[in-house]
């Protein structure tokens, strides 16, 4: 039963992809994602994860509908501008973007310093083991238990970690320089006292996303055959950070310990599936309370005092095999917000939007580089959650809109032997 569905989902993903004549065109890339974290689970997942063929076909038809938005805002006959001209006006508008890179980078690691020492330690806590792993379970106690909440300077320099996270993906696109992973440094002192899986995943998906943003930018609409090895490589790293992180929350170094560790990065990797379809069956045509934006941008809704956000958005977990999980996917989300039918009307609109922003951004414009790039960063978070839940991530996505967005000059009318600063 599960095999139809799953095929229709793959026809879909091969139509897109032979229309936009690209993967990474808003259609294709939504669609491919959805094949694999359809797919990979199916295949991986322990049998006990049951699956149910109407939640898959609920995500082929979420598809189907941003798919459609993107293409029908994407025919245009106008010619594209030239390749080499857009490519050397971007290197002259950003060319100070690694000194950018370096000062949000420079922030994060004060923000890190900043919040060790506001716990009573001193930089010395990340050369010691014993210390490290009792203030990570500590914090992580505090977090979940007592629903405690960061220092709000360390939460403001943060965003400014992530947002060096998203132009350090753009810079790589622009040039093969070390510099780009300089975000990753205040993020893995963060990590190692929070303990968190997404400190890790957010800047991860967060230049990511900046990468391929920039790559539309630039004309480069191929995807290298060598990233698959890297993101091979890259999976494999993180799941050792996780299993590291996870070991330092729980105080567990024992085998028992590690495999208590890797039963819930089970459930982490391969169980949103058969969470998401657990819901679907159970409770998505039985919505009562519609939250208009409240599950989805649940951070802001919390800050002007609407609706209160807890710890992960959904406290209440569905059984996943033995286990249990509060991970639905993107799809939770917007049916939560507005219905099963709204939810097609709003990821329609999205596809328009995400369609528009890669048309124009291939144009040169540098207003659609940050809107395209967003864009991006939901459909690698669409498995998980949604990332404008979190108000560093929003606060991130507008540093970066607001530092891109000045650089804009209208394109091609600029005479590239007389560029304007």
């Amino acid at each position: 039963m599960l095999v139809l569905p799953t095929t229709v989902l793959v026809i879909l993903t091969i139509l897109f992809r032979l229309q936009a004549k690209t993967w990474i065109a808003p259609a294709p890339i939504f669609a491919a994602y959805w094949t694999v974290s359809i797919v990979f689970p199916l295949l991986f997942a322990p049998s006990d994860y049951l699956v149910s063929p109407s939640a898959i076909w609920w995500i082929d038809a979420s598809v189907l509908c941003l798919g459609i938005g993107s293409m029908v805002s994407r025919i245009s006959k106008r010619e594209l501008p030239d390749t080499h001209e857009i490519n050397e006006f971007t290197n002259y508008k950003l060319r100070n973007i690694n000194r950018i890179v370096l000062f949000f980078s420079f922030l994060g690691i004060l923000g890190a310093v900043y919040y060790v020492q506001q716990l009573g330690y001193g930089l010395g806590i990340f050369f010691s083991i014993d210390t490290l792993t009792n203030v990570a379970s500590s914090v992580s106690e505090s977090r979940y238990i007592k629903r405690s909440n960061p220092p709000a300077l360390y939460t403001l320099l943060l965003c400014f970690t992530y947002a060096a996270c998203y132009l350090g993906g753009m810079l790589r696109s622009l040039r093969a320089t070390k510099i780009a992973f300089i975000p990753f440094i205040p993020i893995i002192l963060t990590a190692s006292v929070n303990t968190t899986k997404a400190l890790i995943i957010f800047p991860v998906f967060l230049w990511i996303a900046g990468w391929l943003s920039m790559r539309v930018r630039l004309g480069k609409l191929n995807i290298p055959a060598r990233l698959f090895l890297q993101l091979s490589i890259v999976g494999i790293f993180l799941t050792g950070i996780f299993v590291w992180l996870s070991m330092l929350r729980y105080q567990m170094f024992s085998l028992s310990g590690l495999k208590f560790i890797f039963d819930r990065l089970t459930v982490y990797y391969v169980g949103y599936l058969a969470g998401f379809s657990e819901w679907f069956v159970s409770s998505a045509y039985a919505i009562n309370n519609i939250g208009m934006g409240a599950f989805t941008f649940a951070g802001v809704f919390d800050v002007l005092g609407i609706k209160a956000r807890s710890a992960g958005i959904f406290t209440e977990g569905v059984s996943v095999g033995d286990s249990g999980t509060n991970i639905f996917t993107i799809f939770r989300y917007l049916i939560e917000d507005l219905t099963l039918p709204g939810s097609l009307v709003y990821l329609f609109l999205i596809g328009i939007i995400a369609g528009k922003a890669f048309e124009s951004t291939r144009r040169g414009s540098f207003v659609a580089l940050p809107i395209l790039a967003m864009f991006y960063l939901q459909v690698l978070f669409s498995n998980t959650t949604t990332v404008y839940g979190y108000n560093t991530m929003i606060a991130s996505s507008l540093i970066i809109f607001i530092y891109i967005t000045l650089k804009q000059t209208k394109f091609p009318k600029v005479i590239l032997g007389n560029k304007s600063s």
